[in-house]
């Protein structure tokens, strides 16, 4: 004969069964989960350095006691009126990552050309308004290197005008540095 079964003892049986049945739908749940996961990796490309370096000074030629300024066009060798001795633009050689912009610094601002001591205006002579033209972009505001990596950068600017009392000499300037930079 079978047992009868009271209240409690069903209690518990359902309650045995539910947590053996949920238990083991968790169990089943975790058993089926998922990941997934992915790789990389770094990377950099290594560019030519870029380098500058002067072929020709810049030199406003021979003047003479009161000639007027005098502007030199970065874009074009200076010639005709106004330029006597041998005026040159100054000249650099650039090179470094082919096809890749730069842009060009110049400083000071200005500079001031002196002969002997330096010490009066009549020994001294101003230039400013510098300027650059880059050959290969044929550009006075923007530069780039060729597909082979070149430039030549020309580098311009305004020579004051000359005093009725200038001494005579050569004039030499402080440095004038042109940067470039990518």
């Amino acid at each position: 004969m079978r047992k009868q079964r009271t209240g409690k003892t069903r209690l518990l049986f359902v309650f045995a069964a539910l947590v053996t049945v949920v238990g083991q739908g968790l169990y089943q749940e975790v058993q089926a989960g998922s990941s997934a996961n992915a790789t990389t990796t770094s990377n950099t490309s290594i560019i030519a350095s870029i380098n500058i370096s002067k072929t020709a000074d810049l030199n406003f030629g021979e003047a003479a006691q009161g000639d007027i300024a005098k502007a030199m066009n970065a874009a074009s060798a200076p010639s005709g009126a106004g330029w006597s001795g041998s005026p040159t633009r100054g000249a650099f050689s650039i090179t470094g990552q082919p096809s890749r912009s730069y842009t060009v610094g110049i400083a000071p601002a200005s500079v001031t050309m002196t002969t002997g001591a330096g010490n009066t205006a009549d020994l001294q002579i101003v230039v400013d308004t510098f300027t650059y033209y880059s050959a290969f972009t044929a550009s006075g505001s923007s530069a780039s290197l060729s597909g082979a990596g070149t430039d030549t950068l020309f580098l311009a600017g305004t020579q004051a005008a000359i005093r009725g009392t200038q001494t005579s000499g050569t004039y030499v300037s402080p440095n004038i540095t042109v940067t470039v930079t990518y």
